[in-house]
């Protein structure tokens, strides 16, 4: 099992007699705010590593004069609410969490790595 911040309350990350990954220090945040990937949003979009928690997500966004769609917790990850959904406050005005969601880099079973989007 991989879990991302680990933020769950009902402990359905446990992982008897299994493999649990937990991908809490990957803390990169990276702002592209001249959208130079091409993803068609011209204020810039930002790549959220799996362990950053809204708490640094805001406060990265406050630093580039940007504001981000999130939960009301601050101590939830960003991958995991983006990925259940994502709704919170914002979500009127900058929608879902998945609605965010412009590209991916995951690891499938084999091993391989991919960067996931819709080009």
């Amino acid at each position: 099992m991989v879990a991302s911040t680990g933020h769950e309350i009902l402990n359905r990350h446990s992982c008897k007699d299994g493999i649990l990954i937990k991908t809490t220090l990957i803390k990169g945040i990276e702002w592209d705010l001249s959208d130079k990937k091409g993803f068609g949003h011209p204020q810039g979009n930002v790549k959220f590593g799996a362990g950053i928690v809204f708490s640094e997500a805001h406060s990265s966004a406050a630093n580039n004069n940007r504001v981000i769609s999130s939960g009301w917790a601050s101590t939830v990850g960003v991958v995991g609410w983006s990925i259940g959904g994502g709704f919170g406050p914002f979500a009127p005005s900058f929608g879902l969490g998945a609605d965010n969601i412009l590209e991916a880099d995951i690891i499938i079973a084999n091993g391989t790595e991919l960067t996931v989007n819709a080009q």
